[in-house]
């Protein structure tokens, strides 16, 4: 049954990735790989609803920088805290390191992030893998919604400041605009719990996280069609910190080359898929 949710999947994707009183331009004070290392300690930020598995990835880096270093993690409460400037705004238009990057609370995001214009203007990305997101519905109302003007006057489910939040903006700012989707602000687990529930017309999930939502916790949802561009999803970083990116960057093709890699069993676990072949799958479906 797996197997056939993730044949669906990849065949619609292939039908058409002390601070707080400094004034708000003040250097960032993040740390580089080299005072990592010193320290003995990475300072690793966890946000969304798969929380445990970034954390599962995440140790896996941990681990190949060797014994010398260990983990201290923080869990944000909402996706959007790791946007946020030092007096706890998101400001989109705005380039700026976010307050938990810029203070040295966070080395890293883990957090699979997509990468998108106004999230560029704050942070630096290591790609992992490209996806595209995809419309979620429950079962029983499929037939209901086979393209996506079929989205128009809709309740949405989805989370704040994810790219799924942005592209319906976007869609209510043009193709929508004489009749916009209705937007409900939920963890992202639960907006697609909301689809399944029959609460919600519809969520917007990666593919991805279509085949863990499907897997783990919402069978009565299945994916009625793709929606955007194959995009880039990765981790996050200071802009400044080079070689702390590079070195995740060589970790990442380290663990793609490996079947067995932690990050890939970490995704079969997950999802039902190692990294390496929903990579290939993925690929696949983006050829033209």
């Amino acid at each position: 049954m797996q197997n056939d949710h993730i044949r669906n999947i990849v065949a619609m994707l292939s039908l058409t990735c002390v601070l707080v009183s400094l004034p708000f331009n003040r250097p960032a004070w993040g740390r580089s790989l080299d005072e990592i290392m010193k320290s003995g300690v990475i300072r690793i930020c966890l946000a969304g609803t798969k929380q445990n598995f970034y954390q599962k990835n995440a140790m896996a880096y941990v681990d190949s920088l060797g014994s010398g270093v260990k983990p201290e993690f923080t869990h944000f409460e909402a996706w959007d805290d790791q946007f946020r400037n030092n007096t706890g705004e998101v400001l989109r238009d705005e380039a700026y390191t976010p307050e938990p990057l810029a203070s040295g609370k966070c080395d890293m995001y883990p957090n699979d992030l997509v990468k998108v214009e106004w999230r560029e203007k704050k942070l630096a990305y290591v790609p992992l893998y490209i996806s595209r997101n995809t419309i979620i519905v429950n079962k029983t109302r499929k037939e209901e919604f086979k393209e996506i003007k079929d989205l128009a006057g809709k309740t949405a489910a989805v989370m704040k400041e994810t790219s799924y939040h942005t592209w319906l903006d976007d869609m209510n700012r043009s193709a929508f605009q004489e009749n916009p989707v209705k937007i409900v602000f939920l963890p992202q687990k639960d907006a697609i719990l909301a689809v399944d529930a029959g609460k919600a017309d519809f969520s917007i999930i990666g593919a991805d996280g279509a085949l863990w939502s499907i897997k783990s916790f919402a069978g009565n949802v299945s994916v009625a069609f793709p929606v955007g561009e194959f995009t880039e999803y990765g981790w996050c970083f200071r802009k400044a910190d080079k070689d702390l990116q590079e070195a995740v960057a060589r970790f990442f093709d380290q663990q793609k080359k490996l079947p067995d890699s932690e990050l890939n069993r970490n995704w079969k676990e997950n999802t039902g898929i190692t990294l390496d072949d929903f990579i290939m799958f993925v690929s696949q479906a983006s050829k033209p």
